[in-house]
């Protein structure tokens, strides 16, 4: 079967989504694959990935339930997307149309060429981009409330990309339920990803992933600073820029939050690495380097997440949020004025853990910087 995309990358979720799902298949299968390699593929991702995905409003009453009959699928297969090994598609060269149907509405259509909106499947997820405000100049749709409709294939594409961008869910008090997916940026698909080593990028972005997962849980939620110096800093990342001679890359972490009957993006967060920064070349071969300023982060990042929750009991939350700021402005701007800053708040924290008699205050002291990295 042909796996493509025919419709060029935009910033939307649902191009975003189809362009993972096209990466994911043709990496392990090509653009003409067999039916086994393809289906081969989204299992081992399955069973790689922790996916949970709660659908939403007309999801559970109409479309899941037509899912569910036509190919034989429990109920219970759905959150974890593993209804998608039920589903059989014999293409995948894929398109996103914006149409007028024969009711006079407009509608778009994602699926294959002969797709007319007949017998689509709609999913709450796939119209995300109508309450962001943000449609492709291609598809002439702005701020325009439109319904989406997609064939099997279209259904398989996008939550294939579901799986293979997903990061976490987050359960939060005030917010709900919050989903996280992290991308390649337009760019760097284009230029670096499409038509380049397409299984070392989908290993660095894998890798990255894991990082960015394992900040937001302890987090509970995105820290633009812990999350940035993840991306500048993991070595994986790195390593394939050095090797291929890259100079730059991008990714976009977007926050989907799951409101009611509906879902809406709060987040789409650009994550940029330019290689040829001056703190990469101060920090030259010495990898233990970055180990230690992802060590830093580390340390940082829970007693911070307790000062914005309202839970820093002991203070030491406070500076600990205090010098993660720093450590990110002082290598967002390569200004050694903010390690003397940010010493001076590792040094408070220590003091408010040591003077309550808390155990771990010797942490802080851990983090101060060394002078290879800096200055």
């Amino acid at each position: 079967m042909r796996v493509k995309v025919l419709t060029p990358p935009d910033e939307t979720l649902l191009s975003s989504m189809l362009y993972e799902g096209y990466l994911r298949i043709v990496s392990e299968c090509g653009e003409e694959a067999t039916e086994e390699c393809v289906s081969k593929a989204v299992q081992q991702l399955l069973e790689e990935k922790e996916v949970y995905f709660g659908f939403a409003g007309n999801d559970l009453k109409y479309t899941l339930n037509k899912i569910s009959k036509e190919f034989n699928v429990d109920q219970s297969e759905f959150s974890g997307l593993k209804f998608l090994l039920k589903l059989k598609v014999q293409d995948l060269a894929v398109a996103v149309r914006l149409v007028k149907l024969s009711s006079g509405k407009d509608a778009v259509l994602v699926g294959t060429s002969g797709f007319d909106g007949t017998a689509g499947y709609t999913f709450q997820i796939m119209k995300v981009d109508r309450y962001k405000g943000i449609s492709s100049p291609e598809s002439k749709v702005f701020w325009k409330d439109v319904t989406t409709y997609a064939d099997l294939s279209g259904v398989f594409l996008f939550f294939t990309g579901l799986a293979s961008s997903y990061v976490t869910r987050v359960r939060e008090v005030e917010e709900g339920e919050s989903y996280y997916f992290l991308f390649f940026d337009t760019e760097t698909l284009l230029n670096r990803v499409i038509g380049g080593n397409l299984r070392n990028w989908i290993a660095v972005k894998d890798e990255l992933l894991k990082r960015i997962k394992e900040r937001i849980e302890r987090y509970g939620g995105i820290n633009d600073e812990a999350i940035t110096l993840t991306v500048l800093f993991n070595t994986y990342l790195l390593e394939e820029l050095e090797r291929s001679q890259v100079r730059y890359v991008g990714f976009r972490l977007v926050r989907v939050n799951r409101e009611g009957q509906t879902y809406k993006v709060y987040v789409d967060m650009p994550l940029r690495v330019y290689h040829g920064r001056r703190i990469y070349e101060s920090i030259g071969e010495d990898r233990e380097a970055v180990e230690r300023i992802n060590r830093i982060v580390d340390t940082l990042v829970e007693p911070a997440a307790r000062f914005v929750r309202g839970r820093d009991d002991v203070g030491d939350g406070y500076h600990a949020f205090k010098a993660l700021r720093y450590l990110f402005m002082y290598i967002t701007t390569e200004n050694p004025l903010y390690v003397g800053m940010m010493h001076r708040e590792l040094h408070e924290a220590y003091r408010a853990r040591k003077s309550r008699g808390k155990p771990g205050a010797e942490r802080y002291l851990a983090c101060f910087l060394k002078p290879t990295i800096g200055y």
